[in-house]
């Protein structure tokens, strides 16, 4: 006979939101306790606080709170959705996968560490560098038709 352990697994999790601008290297990015709508309404209502006085076209994946009906957004926000499974068109990712790959050289030991961690790395970050991770071609190609 073996004997049986129970265990009860915790995880606990924080999650970012963010958005960029790769013609200008600026950046928002709000650190949330939930991935969900409630969560998501926060940021973009912080998100247009930033600049009032622009229109902003969020890029999106299909995640459901990023389409749900129950989100309510601000007057100068809006939303552009990228074809299902596409990452890799949505300039933010390879700011994320910077900061990841920054953060897999650490090993922090508690949440608080990790968001401690991630706030400091955050900082050093400057416009230039996320406009070289976030500043696609066909990105720029396109805002340039739109404008010109």
């Amino acid at each position: 006979m073996q004997p049986v352990i129970h265990a009860n697994f915790q995880f606990e999790s924080f999650y970012l939101f963010g958005a960029v601008e790769p013609t200008t290297g600026d950046h928002f990015i709000l650190e949330l306790p939930h991935l969900n709508t409630a969560n998501f309404q926060i940021f973009v209502d912080h998100f247009s606080q930033q600049d009032t006085e622009s229109f902003h076209l969020l890029v999106l994946d299909n995640a459901a709170f990023h389409k749900t009906q129950n989100l309510n957004l601000p007057d100068n926000v809006g939303r552009l959705f990228l074809p299902a499974y596409a990452p890799e068109l949505n300039p933010i990712e390879r700011f994320w996968r910077d900061l990841k790959d920054w953060l897999s050289k650490h090993q922090p030991k508690s949440l608080d560490e990790l968001s401690g961690l991630i706030v400091s790395r955050l900082k050093e970050y400057t416009a230039s560098a996320i406009k070289s991770l976030t500043a696609f071609d066909y990105l720029l190609s396109a805002f340039d038709h739109a404008i010109g």
